[in-house]
This record gives structure tokens, C-alpha cells and sequence, in this order.
């Protein structure tokens, strides 16, 4: 029976994972550990009446009140190491996604995984979405040929009730792709993604990777600054929509719009239930879909198509010189294309408004004229 889970990290989608643990395990005690924002997170605490949670701003605590489980929603980049200190001490851990940024890497998390018999799961929530469920039960009848899937946010919009501003620091491959590799893998279990190419439209700063799934043409569009947000599978050319920007959205089948319906628990509920169950009962790890075992293909792909956007986007950048932070299409290149690898080393630059973001740029154009 798990009764004290530690939770690393203390942003807006740490406070998400919180909500779902405290409202579906009421007995459960949670340690806390923010480092960033702890201030703003205690305040958070103290008006939602929360006495159940220990916030604390120092690791070494958490580690020494010996948590039966850890979740990890910290930055990108420091995943892996939180993984790999789990491990070490023998306690099953959760991470967001990606849970490493190199293929290597990843393969040694696997590795320490499976030596020390640990549980150790990614949290790819919308295998857990009943309506995706729903979704592939339609697609058994369906000989498909073509696959689109959009995933494309604002650069900053509300919700849960919050401002949320895109992960930035975390390379666009190894974000929004990684969820629409966990739908594929869902929908299609067994069959291989490959990638084949990857486009870059600096209008609309809208990466297209293009790949293979069997004999199925696969396309998938991710941005960060769209208009308005945008979760779609498209089959057929629009034969067939799942779209769920808004859950549990709606299916449409042969120009008839069908209004999806939650089933079951919620996805977030049904990812902890699972990872609990994996822990109580081990001879089921194996098969547990969020299993690290079962994530190790999509770091590789991740870093394929971040070397290939990386190379359109280097081309853009190179046609745009002089470059000026003033222009907003130079502007969302360098932010895009050097925040996460800056982020990778450490080194984090503020961006989330304009002024951050000329600053950002302005830094980046200094650095480049001092190094060529």
C-alpha cells in the first residue's frame, strides 16, 4: 500500500499532478519538493486549505523521509538525474516526459531499471484517455492510408485555471512530439515509426515531421504559437476526426459529428492508479504500457527529428541575416532554436513575453557576431 509519494517540481503542471493525487487518494501524504516558486506554492497550499502536503525547498529532505514513490514534473533537463536517484535508492518513480534527452542515456535508465528491479514509468496520459480508446475501436474497421495529427498550441493560454506558457526550454521533438508518438504507439501497437524528412515553415514557425507507420504516410504538425490550441488524428484526408482540443471532444465519422463521453476514471487518475498497481503487484510491470522498457524507441526518434528541424531551422536563420530581434520571425527562430540547448547546460534565459524575448535575441546576436 503506497502512503507517502515525494513530488519534484513546482510548476503550473506540478500543481495539476497534485490536485488529481490529493482529490483520488485522500489518505495519501505527499512531500513536495519546489524549488522554484516555493513562496508562490505555499501561498497556492494555504488558499486551497491543503494540510495534507509537506512543501519543502531541499531535496536532501525528501529523500530522507524515505517516499515509497516519486513523481517527476520537473524541467526537462533534470529528469534523467531525478530517475536515476530513484533508482539508486530502490523507490519506483513516474517521470513526465521526456525522460532523457539522448538515446545513450536513456538506455542506461533501462538498464539500472531493470537491475535493481525498480519501477519506473513515463507519463504518456492519453494512452489512459478513454475517448482515444473509443477511437481505435473505429479504426479496426478502417483500412487507412494516410495519418494526420496536429498538435499545436498558443504561446500562452489559460488552463486548469492558470497561465500556462509552452515548455520553451524543452526542444519542440521531445515535447509535443512525444505525445503524438504515444497515440500512434497506442493505436497502433507493434508497428514501427519511421521518420522520413521534417519541414519547417518559419511564417508560422510550424514543424511537419513526416514518417512511416507500416505502409501508412504519417504527418505530424506541432507548433507553439498557433492561433488557437489544436489536438487532431486525421484519417483519410478527413474521412474520419478525432479532434480533442477540448476533452473528451468529439469523433467525426463520415460527415456525422459524434460528442465523445468520458468512460472510466480520468486519464491522470487512471496513470497513478496504474502506477501504483505496478508497483503493489510486479509480476504486471512488464506489461504496464508506461513501462520505460516501452519508451526507449521514442528518445532515438526524438533526437532525429530535433537534428532535423535543428538543420531547416539553421537554414532559416542563415537566410535572415543581418539578423534583427526586431523582426518577429528572427526573433522566434533564436528563442526556439537556442533556449532549450542553453536550457540543456543550465543556463536559463527568460522568454515568456516580448521584452524577455528581444532581450534573449538581442544576447543571442551578440554571442553569434563575437564567435564568427
Amino acid at each position: 500500500m503506497i502512503n507517502l509519494v515525494c513530488l519534484f517540481g513546482g510548476g503550473r503542471w506540478s500543481r495539476v499532478l497534485l490536485s488529481v493525487l490529493l482529490e483520488n487518494y485522500p489518505d495519501l501524504r505527499i512531500i513536495w519538493v519546489t524549488k522554484n516558486g516555493y513562496a508562490a506554492n505555499l501561498n497556492w497550499l494555504k488558499r486551497q486549505n491543503i494540510k495534507s502536503v509537506l512543501l519543502t525547498a531541499e531535496e536532501s529532505e525528501a529523500w530522507s523521509l524515505c517516499p515509497q514513490a516519486v513523481i517527476v514534473a520537473t524541467s526537462s533537463s533534470t529528469h534523467s538525474k531525478y530517475i536515476k536517484q530513484a533508482i539508486s535508492l530502490k523507490i519506483p518513480v513516474l517521470s513526465e516526459k521526456p525522460f532523457s534527452l539522448s538515446v545513450s542515456e536513456a538506455h542506461e535508465l533501462i538498464t539500472l531499471s531493470q537491475l535493481n528491479k525498480v519501477a519506473v514509468g513515463v507519463n504518456f496520459e492519453f494512452m489512459y484517455a478513454s475517448y482515444l480508446q473509443d477511437f481505435a475501436r473505429h479504426l479496426k474497421s478502417t483500412e487507412i492510408s494516410t495519418l494526420e495529427l496536429i498538435w499545436q498550441d498558443p504561446f500562452c493560454e489559460a488552463r486548469h485555471g492558470e497561465k500556462k506558457i509552452g515548455d520553451i526550454y524543452t526542444p519542440l521533438m521531445h515535447d509535443s512530439f512525444q505525445h503524438c508518438w504515444s497515440l500512434l504507439y497506442f493505436l497502433f501497437p507493434g508497428e514501427t515509426l519511421k521518420i522520413t524528412h521534417v519541414t519547417y515553415n518559419e511564417e508560422n514557425s510550424v514543424a511537419v515531421v513526416e514518417a512511416l507507420l507500416g505502409a501508412k504516410t504519417i504527418n505530424i504538425c506541432l507548433s507553439r504559437r498557433a492561433s488557437q490550441r489544436i489536438r487532431k488524428i486525421v484519417v483519410n484526408g478527413g474521412s474520419m476526426v478525432l479532434d480533442f482540443a477540448s476533452e473528451p471532444g468529439t469523433l467525426l465519422v463520415e460527415h456525422k459529428v459524434i460528442p465523445n463521453q468520458w468512460g472510466g476514471r480520468r486519464p491522470l487518475h487512471s496513470v497513478f492508479n496504474s502506477f501504483f498497481k505496478s508497483i503493489n503487484e510486479p509480476q504486471l510491470l512488464q506489461e504496464w504500457p508506461l513501462n520505460i522498457c516501452h519508451c526507449f524507441d521514442v528518445i532515438g526518434l526524438s533526437v532525429q527529428a530535433t537534428q532535423l528541424l535543428e538543420q531547416a531551422q539553421r537554414g532559416c536563420i542563415e537566410k535572415r541575416h543581418p539578423l534583427l530581434a526586431e523582426d518577429r520571425i528572427t526573433r522566434n527562430l533564436l528563442v526556439d532554436f537556442f533556449l532549450p540547448k542553453l536550457a540543456a547546460l543550465g543556463e536559463y534565459h527568460q522568454a515568456s513575453n516580448l521584452e524577455e524575448q528581444l532581450t534573449f535575441s538581442n544576447h543571442i546576436i551578440n554571442m553569434l557576431s563575437s564567435t564568427s
